[in-house]
């Protein structure tokens, strides 16, 4: 009998120790040191630079296929526009040249958005949104002078 009582002591000290050993390590593991930020920081920082520059990638494409499909159509009502009368082929030429220089204008905006950092990318999208809603406009505008 004694020497299970022997054994239970030395089992219950050896469980003792190990669980304080184990509460030990555990509170050493829930302190953050300054480092442990600087890195958390730093790694944060960086992924949100990185989702920033996949936002402007995506943007960059879906604004190059938007500026594609309207040269598309301007390119389909400049045809259209060679067939209309000597009068309303005047007039639809001015509104044809309107588009032309909001298309340079939209590519030009496109390109400093290319050129833009990741941390300065949302400014100039607003600039080529503006400029492709103007590019849009002036083609609206071509089209219906084409049509009456």
């Amino acid at each position: 009998m004694k020497q299970i009582a022997a054994v239970l002591a030395i089992a219950l000290s050896f469980f003792l120790f190990v669980s304080c050993s184990r509460s030990k390590e555990t509170s050493k593991k829930t302190q953050v040191t300054a480092e442990d930020v600087k890195q958390e920081t730093q790694k944060a920082a960086q992924t949100a630079e990185s989702y920033a520059q996949q936002q402007k990638e995506q943007y960059e494409k879906k604004a190059e296929a938007e500026l594609k499909e309207l040269d598309r159509r301007s390119e389909d009502l400049k045809a259209q526009a060679e067939k209309a009368g000597a009068e309303s082929k005047a007039a639809i030429d001015k509104q044809m040249a309107a588009v032309r220089k909001q298309q340079e204008i939209a590519r030009r905006k496109l390109e400093e958005l290319k050129a833009a950092s990741a941390s300065t990318w949302e400014e100039t999208k607003k600039k080529v949104d503006t400029a492709i809603d103007e590019l849009r406009r002036a083609y609206d505008r071509a089209a219906s002078r084409l049509k009456s």
